[in-house]
């Protein structure tokens, strides 16, 4: 069964609202204090430890259960009010056809539009995904972003 917009749009909301209250999905689905981690999970920067990793999904498996990657500790300012700084840049969106993403600012990704990007994004098949800094995006992306600025930069 394929969502609607609105329905995917209303679970964004929701999501946006119990990180901003200081919760984090488990790999349950269920809400959790951030901090109070999940049995089995491991947080982003342990995941990349190889050794880590494999202790974590030996007694994951022995347990039945899958390992789950979560966000580790935050800025407590930052997760209390939900505001992140968004780096200012003369590209705003971006695409990547090969991934089939569209990169938009996270400045713009709230308020009047919102809906009417998401749609035009799904009507030419591009899913959204949003960044505040270069450091959201992976490798390739950043490069097609700075291309994109430094291009930008050129014309003014």
């Amino acid at each position: 069964m394929t969502k609607s917009i609105v329905d995917i749009v209303a679970e964004e909301i929701q999501e946006r609202k119990m990180q901003a209250a200081g919760m984090e999905r488990g790999p349950d689905g269920n809400w959790y204090p951030i901090g109070v981690r999940p049995a089995h999970s491991l947080t982003r920067e342990d995941a990349r430890d190889p050794a880590k990793y494999r202790a974590a999904k030996l007694a994951a498996e022995q347990a039945g259960a899958t390992v789950s990657v979560i966000d580790g500790d935050t800025d407590p300012t930052i997760r209390n009010t939900d505001k992140r700084v968004v780096m200012e840049s003369k590209v705003a969106t971006f695409d990547n056809k090969h991934t089939k993403t569209r990169w938009v600012r996270a400045d713009l990704e709230t308020g009047t539009g919102l809906v009417r990007r998401r749609l035009q994004a799904e009507r030419e098949g591009f899913n959204i995904r949003t960044f505040h800094t270069l450091d959201d995006l992976p490798d390739h992306d950043r490069t097609i972003f700075r291309l994109q600025e430094n291009a930008a930069n050129a014309e003014s």
